[in-house]
């Protein structure tokens, strides 16, 4: 069973996404493709030619804690985590960034529609 939203800590959540989307082009960051969630975090995911660079880029401005979950047949997950949402905007909201590295050698990437 999924907990009930809460409108505001969306709505806040809402906001940051704003600002991770201005400070994407102010600092000309890569576009990621995100999500405000059920909980109020916002996810930002990486999909690009370049996942572990766009990754990085994101992490290093987010200043963010970084994870590496190796999934196995060639996937490896990266995720950059912070609570203290986008720097210099004084919102505090779970920021996480996520990017699947593909092993050409084993991994076989899902199909796209």
């Amino acid at each position: 069973m999924f907990a009930t939203p809460d409108p505001d800590t969306q709505l806040h959540a809402a906001r940051s996404l704003l600002d991770a989307l201005e400070d994407g082009a102010t600092h000309a960051l890569p576009t990621l493709s995100w999500t405000v969630t059920n909980g109020g975090g916002l996810v930002g995911e990486v999909l690009s030619d370049d996942p572990q660079g766009d990754f990085d880029r994101w992490a290093a401005h987010l200043q963010a804690e970084r994870e590496v979950d190796p999934k196995g047949e060639g996937l490896t997950v990266l995720r950059a985590i912070t609570d203290d949402g986008i720097p210099g905007r004084g919102r505090r909201v779970r920021v996480v960034i996520v990017a699947r590295i593909y092993d050409r050698t084993t991994a076989v990437e899902p199909a796209t529609a």
